[in-house]
């Protein structure tokens, strides 16, 4: 079995990469980490880490599943530091913050083809739209999440689970199942993911157009849908180990 981590006082005169351990120590210093793999590489077409931006990394990167650019535009969006985002995920430890009345990502129209998509938020209000497009007068589809509740809402088939959620959490959504924190919570009916006048931080639908407010990190889309197992990883490899909110 591969160790996730040894002091460096243990070996002498060998050569270790990220193959063959996660970390070294030396006197309780971390002298060496290893990223893990990313979760479905091939399969990720979007991808948001906001360390510090909303670059899509995926861009011009032929080893993902999408190399175009889908870089959004900002508006009054911070960046702020992100207890749960594992330094040896390969990211700085940092978040999207929004302050609910005017924060928001506009992702245009994506023509994007996407089964799963999974994110950390941090919400500091009792509603809010986390991801949303506006598919039309069926109101589209709309993740949310606030500090009581979390789930898809849709026209006329709305798919949500109230109970609390305040602080840190992992949420993920196929085109047939809603997680938490890894664990396969439901399933839903509603709308199907599309890429049709798209938000982060509100949903873009008159009265309906409620802003979120907290913090958003690790965004991803992926153009199939993930096994249970795959999710789970995503969020094993992104926590703080020091602070998990999945064992």
């Amino acid at each position: 079995m591969i160790p996730t981590s040894i002091d460096g006082t243990d070996i002498t005169g060998a050569t270790i990469d990220g193959t063959d351990v996660q970390e070294i120590t030396v006197d309780g210093d971390v002298v060496f980490s290893a990223a893990p793999d990313i979760v479905a590489k091939g399969n990720l077409v979007y991808w948001l880490p906001f360390d510090g931006n909303i670059n899509d990394v995926t861009a011009g990167d032929s080893s993902y599943g999408d190399t175009t650019d889908y870089t959004g535009v900002a508006n009054n969006v911070s960046f702020v530091s992100s207890p749960i985002i594992s330094p040896l995920s390969g990211q700085t430890q940092q978040a999207s913050s929004y302050d609910g009345s005017t924060s928001e990502i506009d992702l245009g129209d994506n023509a994007l083809n996407v089964d799963t998509y999974c994110f950390w938020a941090n919400p500091s209000s009792t509603f809010g739209n986390v991801y949303g497009d506006d598919s039309g007068s069926d109101r589209g589809h709309t993740y949310v999440v606030g500090t009581d509740t979390f789930g898809l809402v849709t026209g006329g088939a709305n798919t949500l689970i109230n109970e609390t959620t305040s602080g840190w959490n992992h949420f993920a959504l196929t085109d047939t199942n809603i997680f938490k924190n890894g664990v396969d919570r439901t399933t839903h009916t509603g709308a199907p993911l599309s890429s049709s006048n798209d938000y982060i931080g509100r949903r873009d639908f008159g009265q309906f157009s409620d802003y979120y407010t907290g913090e958003i990190a690790d965004f991803r889309w992926y153009n199939r849908k993930l096994s249970n197992s795959e999710i789970q990883q995503i969020v094993q490899n992104t926590q703080d180990p020091s602070n998990p909110v999945f064992p």
